[in-house]
């Protein structure tokens, strides 16, 4: 069967064929089937098929990674919930935490990690937020002293401000020199 599709498309590569029955959604439905025709009168059925089964594929591929992030993402929401709820948190310096975890891990300790992303990063103190549960805590705090552990001071939370102050200084020294220089 002839379409008014026909004509236009007996030129085309098997490529820019393919992608049309690929891609149905973006051609109308007569253009798609005069692009079978013509795959199958270039006895190109076969690749056709190899494309199909590979996007397929591909596609079962793509909705198991998401199914995978959504259930880590539904994870890590229920973490947020079940820990942050008490607002028992430390912060651990990016250097301890291997040893931080290992030692939670040993006694058997529930906690959970902040994302990266989300907590406090200082320029100066790179840090990682920890959440447990109430009952926990004191053991966490001994954990914490054994192993010598030491967070970010809070006070801190601009490490270059003492050069802006020295900065300011000098310039009102220089001003009022300049005033009473001209004066």
């Amino acid at each position: 069967m002839k379409t008014q599709f026909y004509e236009r498309y007996k030129n085309y590569s098997k490529d820019e064929l393919i992608k049309i029955i690929l891609t149905p959604k973006d051609f109308q439905p007569e253009a798609v089937i005069t692009a079978r025709q013509i795959i199958a009168e270039k006895n190109w059925t076969s690749e056709l098929n190899n494309r199909i089964e590979e996007l397929n594929r591909k596609n079962l591929e793509d909705a198991e990674l998401f199914e995978q992030e959504i259930k880590e993402k539904a994870e890590y929401y229920k973490n947020v919930l079940e820990f942050k709820h008490d607002n028992n948190s430390f912060q651990v310096r990016i250097a301890d935490i291997p040893k931080f975890e290992a030692k939670l891990g040993a006694e058997g300790i529930q906690f959970f990690r902040e994302d990266k992303n989300i907590g406090v990063q200082l320029d100066s103190y790179p840090t990682q937020t920890y959440f447990f549960k109430s009952e926990d805590v004191e053991e966490v705090d001994e954990i914490t002293k054994k192993l010598g552990l030491i967070t970010a001071p809070y006070a801190d939370i601009k490490p270059f401000f003492k050069f802006e102050i020295k900065v300011l200084l000098i310039a009102v020294v220089v001003t009022v020199l300049l005033i009473i220089l001209f004066k």
